[in-house]
Order: C-alpha cells, then structure tokens, then sequence
C-alpha cells in the first residue's frame, strides 16, 4: 500500500500534517513562517512525486490456480525441421529455411514412396522437375527453386522468385502431400486435409493446481500486499505539499485525512488465521464415466472474524468438474463454516486431492494471506476388465481361437503327432489298440503338445504420449489403459497367459507416494485370478498409468526398452498400445519386430488437422502407421469416432495386415 513513499516522505507527510493542524488554530488563517511552510511543501511534492514514479511497482492481485481447469493434453504438432529427422538428414543445421525446405522435401518423398509405388530415386526425380503436384508454388518451393513459374500475377511471381518462406506456402506444401495419401485412400479431395487458420491459444499463467507440494500439514504463506490503497500516501503528501505552498487550509486538511487512511491500512494488517478443512468424496471407488460428489468445509477455528474469506478445492488434475463451484467468498465469525459442493467425473486411476488454498484478507483490504490446507482425500476409480466384443489379431493365428499355440513336440494334446513305443506308465487312452489287434504290440499315440500364449500387453505412457485431438478430450494414455484392462481380459477368458508393461516416465508430476516400487510396471504373464487382479491393480495405481502426464519429458525409454526385451521369454507376443505421436513409438515397435516378438500395435489416433502444423503431425503418425503395416505388423488405427470393440472386429475381418 505504501511501499513506493520512502519512510523520509512519509515523515515528512507526518510532519506537515501537525505542522498543517497548528496552523489552523488562528482560525485558519496562515501564521507559519512561509520559509517553514515552502520547505514543507517542496519537500511533501518531491515525496509524492517519488511516490508516483515507483507507481508501476504496484502489486498485482494474487494469481489463483483454476483447478476445475483440468490438465490439458498435448495435441500433436510436428514442423518439418523435426520431420527431417525422421524422414531425412540429420546434419542439416537447425532453424534455417533450408531445414524447413529439406524437411517438407523429405515428408513428400517419404509419401511419394509409401502411396504411389515409385522408388526413392523416381520420387527426387518428380520433385526436382515439380510434377508431384498442380500447384507451382509449391512445386518450386520443394524444389529447392529448380524449375520456372509461369507469370500469372506479380504477386505470385515475386514471392516465387524470392522463394519466401510463408504461413501460407507451408501450409499449401501440407496440403499438397496430404492430398497424395487422400488419393491412396480414395478421397483425394478430403476436408482434412486442406490447411486451416491456426486457431491455438495460448494459456493465461494461472496454474491448474492449488500447489503442487506434499505438505504434512497447513502451510501460511507471508501476507501479500493488494495494492487497493496504493498511491494513497503519494496522494496525501501531494495535497499536503500544496496546500502548504498555496496556503490553502482545505488542501491541508484533504492531505491530513489522507494519510489517516493510509495509517489506517498500516495498521489493521491481520495476525494468521487459524483453518479447519473436511472433505468428503462420495462414493469413494466409483465406475469410469459415474458422477462423484465432493464436499469440503472450511471452518474457521480462530477467535476472531475473518471478513475476507476465499476458498479454492483442490481437485484432481485429472478430474472435470461437471457440476457446482470449488470456489467460494463469504465472511466466516469464530466455529463458523462454509461448504463448497460440485462434482466431478470419474476417471481411471488413482486421484488424490491437493490441498485447499484458502485466501484471507484484512479488513481494510489492504493485504492477504495464502494458506494451503491439506485434507488427505484419495479418489481411486479401477478401470474395467471386461472382455471386448473380439480378440485384438496377432500374427499367431492360432491366438484369434484357442489362446493356445501349437509346439513341435510330441505329448498330450488332441491333434495327431507320431507313434511310439509303449513305455510303462503311459495312460490307456493313448495306447493305440487298432495296432495292438493287427500287430500284437503295444504303441501309444502323440499329439501335438499345445502350449499356452504368452502376451504383454507394453502402453506407451512417454510424456509424448498424453496427446489428444483437443486440450480437453480423453488423452491416448488413458484411452490405452481402458483398452488394456479389456484386451486383458479377453486374453485371459481364452486361456493366455497376459503380462503388462508400461514405458515411460516412471513418476507423476504429483509426486505422490506409492505402494508399487520406484521404476518402469512390468507384470510377468500369469492367468491366474490372483494375477488378474494385479493387472487391474497395477492399471489403476502405477504412477507410470497417471492420467496426470508426467513433469518431465526427460526419460529414458531407450534403457526401459533395452530392459523389458530382456525379459521376455522368445516365444511372448506383444500387443502395444501407442498413438505413434512420434519416431520414439516406431523405434519401440520396430525393436520389438527384430528380436522376433510377434508384435500388434493398438493405436488411439490423437490427431487433427486444424492448422499446418497438426495436419502434418497427424501425416506424418500415417506414415509410420504404413511403414509398419510395410513390416507386417497389424496397426489398429482406433479414431475417437470408433469403439474399441468396432476396431477389433474390422481388424479381425480384414484378416492379414496390410
């Protein structure tokens, strides 16, 4: 409040004020020395005038987080300095128009290959001569400025000849090479694919969670100043410089009053209040999808009045609140209490609630207090387990029926393998009795020995990963983890044995203490009903499974993977569930390919094509989608339009990867 008048003016305000006050008792009339009253003056406005000049110091309300603002998913975005590396050169030097050039050039020909079936030295040739396409700006972009434009507008024929790099060519080029898969698909004049006005916005700062420390109990910040009586005392020593140069008694008194008030603001800063908070959730395990009520009460455990209360819940990050407020403003008098009442939705996992940021004010508003209460409240909603509609298709063919594999050796099985001789001990239902009648010895019959499937189920929950088609749609890891649990216990009905694994960062950005042991999930198969509930257990409670994406992108999956291909028994087959949202999910898939595991990728599509940049992020996940499909691996291409159960069944009707 009055932090920009040092204590030399405001002594001096104080001064002049009683030097003010004196003169007035010859009934207002002026009787100082006026050498006395000058000095007064000049020294009052230098102090005002420092005062207003520190004016921009002024302190801003305190930001308040917005935690019914849910944690915001990743939509994909890719430019092509970033697609040259996966797709091109790496020795290209970075934020240059050659590396934005010679990644869209390697995007195209990357297309050019994969859907019209030239090799890569035909598709240099087409893009060097601009055939690929009718546009001839582009053409001329992507070809580096090899070939001629025809003149059909100076302004076109100006930014051509100086091969500018604009908002607009690129988002021309992302069309162009969307339009050549479109034609592979049999939709070459596709919405989707036609460039946008980018319509990203950008977040206002105010965070999304009261704090995001773990507090063993209430935490008082130091009071704020508010700013609501700032520029008072510059004010005060301004009329009272004045008045004393003007010789004006009713400026002197204005300043007197003034500063009364700034006196005032000084002096009734308030003392920590003392908070008492309850939170009940109900219920507190519900189902995916079910509506949860939360009510939380704040009581004032002091004894005095707080006039200025706000509260703040603190709700889950992952969870969206879909009805009522976690705000509220009230006064609260001694063992009075205010209940905030909403409610949110459920979603998969572990949800604990952060602690409630309570902001008490003084009574003049001139400063405010933060505390952080916390009330240990934990919400845990297990995904479901039941079974899809179909089995997800392997490359085993024998998994889509009886969840057992066929082995070269001989036993008890039901399909025919060989004959032996009779060893004592051997069961009487496999002794051959049509041999015995014809030959009179004894023979027992071999069947092929059927073992069961080994799969692990592998989700990629890399901070790449937390992407969707929107900030506030369902992101992929979420998505994959309700896809696992029911994949899982479709393998299991059919008598597979079902590992799971995640890989990714092995920490949350709650920090939040766990019962599994620090590092990467890794379940080896099992198909007991102990080792279906792990499954589920592990789905909702590993850190690795957070809805919430982790604080870092910063790991190290290429060590996770190395690891969990160490694990695996030669003959497990893998099912990934991955949206592909970069070359890092390629790598994995393809890892998995050269040490020989039978690999399916279930993939949720977290893409759009709303600008340049997200269109060719959504291109660029369809060219590793064929590149895959190139090795054999069926990709389950699962759309937020499609149901999980929708995409097994095409699956399974197409048959063979194409």
């Amino acid at each position: 409040m009055t932090a920009p008048i040092n204590r030399y003016a405001y002594a001096a305000a104080l001064f002049g004020a009683i030097a003010a006050l004196a003169s007035l008792g010859d009934i207002v009339a002026f009787s100082s020395s006026p050498a006395l009253l000058t000095i007064l003056g000049l020294a009052a406005i230098v102090g005002s005038m420092l005062g207003l000049g520190r004016a921009w110091n002024r302190p801003e309300s305190t930001q308040t987080p917005e935690p019914e603002r849910r944690v915001d998913a990743t939509v994909p975005r890719q430019t092509a300095e970033e697609a040259l590396r996966e797709f091109g050169q790496t020795d290209v030097r970075k934020g240059t128009k050659a590396s934005d050039r010679l990644g869209y050039r390697a995007i195209a020909r990357e297309t050019l290959v994969r859907y019209t079936g030239i090799d890569e030295d035909a598709a240099e040739q087409v893009l060097d001569e601009g055939t690929w396409t009718d546009d001839e700006l582009v053409a001329r972009y992507i070809s580096g400025g090899r070939i001629q434009v025809a003149d059909r507008g100076f302004g076109l024929l100006r930014r051509v000849r100086r091969n500018e790099e604009t908002p607009d060519v690129h988002a021309r080029v992302v069309h162009e090479i969307s339009t050549i898969s479109a034609r592979h698909y049999g939709d070459a004049t596709s919405e989707a694919s036609k460039p946008r006005p980018d319509t990203t916005t950008t977040s206002d700062g105010a965070g999304q969670r009261t704090t995001d420390r773990l507090l063993a109990g209430t935490e008082s910040l130091q009071p704020t100043e508010t700013g609501h009586w700032w520029g008072v005392g510059s004010v005060a020593l301004g009329l009272i410089g004045a008045g004393a140069l003007l010789e004006v008694p009713g400026l002197l008194l204005a300043g007197t009053a003034a500063i009364g008030y700034a006196g005032y603001a000084r002096s009734t800063t308030a003392g920590e209040p003392t908070i008492d908070v309850d939170r009940t959730v109900e219920p507190t395990d519900p189902e995916p999808g079910e509506s949860v009520s939360v009510a939380t009460t704040i009581t004032n455990g002091g004894a005095r009045p707080l006039v200025d209360v706000r509260v703040i819940d603190g709700v889950p990050g992952a969870l969206q609140v879909t009805d009522g407020s976690i705000r509220t403003g009230t006064t609260l008098f001694p063992e009075e209490s205010v209940t905030v009442e909403y409610t949110v939705e459920a979603r998969p996992g572990t949800h604990d609630f952060d602690p409630v940021a309570v902001l008490v004010g003084d009574v003049s508003r001139s400063a405010e207090r933060t505390i952080y209460v916390p009330a240990p409240t934990t919400l845990t909603c297990t995904p479901s387990l039941d079974r899809a509609s179909a089995t997800v298709p392997q490359r085993h063919a024998t998994l889509q029926r009886t969840g057992h594999v066929r082995t070269p050796d001989g036993g008890p099985g039901t399909e025919f393998h060989s004959i032996r001789e009779y060893r004592a001990g051997d069961p009487i239902n496999r002794v051959d009795w049509n041999r015995h009648a014809r030959t009179g010895e004894l023979a027992t019959i071999q069947f092929h020995e059927m073992h069961s499937s080994r799969v692990v189920l592998l989700i990629d929950a890399r901070r790449s990963a937390y992407a969707a088609p929107s900030e506030t749609a369902v992101h992929a890891v979420d998505r994959a983890v309700e896809a696992a649990g029911r994949i899982a216990a479709d393998l299991l009905a059919s008598g597979n044995s079902v590992g799971l694994a995640g890989i990714g960062a092995a920490t949350t950005a709650t920090d939040r203490a766990s019962s599994f042991e620090s590092g990467p999930c890794w379940l080896p198969p099992g198909s007991s009903n102990a080792h279906r509930l792990r499954i589920q257990r592990a789905l909702t409670r590993h850190p690795q499974f957070s809805t919430v994406p982790p604080a870092t992108k910063h790991n190290h999956w290429p060590t996770q993977l190395g690891k969990l291909v160490d694990q695996l028994a030669p003959d497990t087959e893998l099912i990934f569930l991955s949206p592909l949202a970069d070359f890092g999910a390629r790598i994995i898939a393809q890892r998995l390919i050269a040490r020989g595991h039978a690999t399916t990728v279930v993939s949720p599509d977290p893409t759009t094509t709303e600008t340049p940049e997200t269109a060719l992020a959504a291109h660029c996940r369809a060219l590793r989608i064929s590149t895959l499909h190139g090795r054999g691996v069926p990709v389950l291409d699962w759309t937020n339009d499609d149901s999980l159960d929708a995409i097994i069944e095409r699956e399974a009707k197409r048959g063979s990867p194409r």
